[in-house]
């Protein structure tokens, strides 16, 4: 494969998560089971996972969301939010962090 493929950029990625984790990338998964809900908090947050960044247009997102939240820049309606069983509820954390 070529350089920069998607193969070697998640080869990257489970390398620095193994070590982040103080676990052997040969046996990271049987590591990661025995690891608790902080550790795994912890370890995103070391990874620095920010899985669906915005993208400030100007138009339908004219600010980062950062600062439109910090400057009370939103329509406030009533919403409903959660997750599905076992569908991205390891980084639910991120939605409730603090700006």
């Amino acid at each position: 494969m070529e350089n920069g493929t998607p193969e070697e950029q998640s080869h990257q990625t489970d390398q620095r998560e193994a070590k982040i984790s103080d676990c052997d990338l040969a046996s990271i998964a049987d590591c990661l089971r025995k690891k608790s809900e902080k550790d795994f908090i912890d370890i995103a947050t070391a990874m620095g996972m920010q899985p669906f960044p915005a993208s400030v247009d100007g138009a339908f997102l004219p600010k980062p969301p950062e600062e439109m939240l910090a400057n009370k820049e939103s329509n406030k309606v009533p919403f409903i939010i959660g997750v599905n069983n076992d569908e991205f509820g390891w980084i639910s954390h991120m939605v409730g962090t603090k700006l």
